[in-house]
């Protein structure tokens, strides 16, 4: 599951498991949320793994796992256009290691995925 409100994230995390695993993204890697999700993941024995600059902080600490992208941007930035691009490559590359395992069943997914926003034009 994806979450961007924090709460529901975190809430969430009550019904994960051993098999599960948990892909956090923070290009600063301090994001307090972030880590908290993180860290019950890690308390819950689910497998994480931590998107992040290169260098250790927070996120990477209590991760299984650190992917680093470049760290080319100040903390303080008025645009974020190479994290943010650095993070949707990764993020692209995962789903589709993932989902290659499994095509038709992706394929199918995706196709009633879009039925039911398409629905949501026609009510």
């Amino acid at each position: 599951y994806y979450f961007t409100d924090y709460h529901l994230a975190i809430s969430s995390l009550s019904n994960i498991t051993e098999e599960d695993v948990v892909i956090s993204f923070s290009y600063s890697g301090l994001t307090k949320e972030i880590v908290l999700a993180q860290e019950i993941a890690r308390d819950l024995k689910a497998t994480t793994i931590a998107i992040t600059q290169v260098g250790k902080n927070n996120l990477a600490k209590v991760s299984d796992f650190v992917i680093h992208i470049p760290k080319e941007e100040q903390q303080l930035r008025l645009g974020s256009i190479s994290s943010r691009f650095s993070m949707f490559v990764v993020s692209d590359i995962i789903y589709l290691g993932v989902v290659r395992h499994n095509i038709e069943s992706t394929r199918s997914h995706i196709i009633k995925s879009r039925a039911n926003v398409t629905s949501i034009n026609k009510k």
